[in-house]
């Protein structure tokens, strides 16, 4: 399936949508974020993704970072400090 899609994510304009292309299977959201970052690793410049969706996001910066798209690792390491990646902290009372 990436290999089908590698050549599009290289020629198209716009972006790609995958919105259903998993549903039914069991543990989803795995395979989305597996699929994300392989899709960027093919050329994915572009996405419609739930920016609240923390798993997500993790997966998206990190593959960024990896790739070496995140220049001086800016915003991996804002959204590290900003709380939105990263263990979730909890506060002890």
């Amino acid at each position: 399936m990436i290999n089908s899609a590698t050549g599009m994510f290289s020629k198209s304009s716009g972006t790609p949508t995958y919105c259903d292309i998993f549903s039914g299977l069991p543990a989803r959201p795995v395979v989305n974020k597996i699929f994300l970052a392989l899709a960027l690793a093919s050329g994915l410049d572009s996405a419609i993704l739930d920016p609240l969706d923390r798993d997500l996001m993790e997966t998206l910066l990190t593959t960024v970072l990896v790739l070496g798209k995140d220049k001086y690792c800016i915003s991996y390491t804002r959204a590290f400090r900003e709380g939105k990646i990263g263990q979730v902290k909890t506060v002890k009372i």
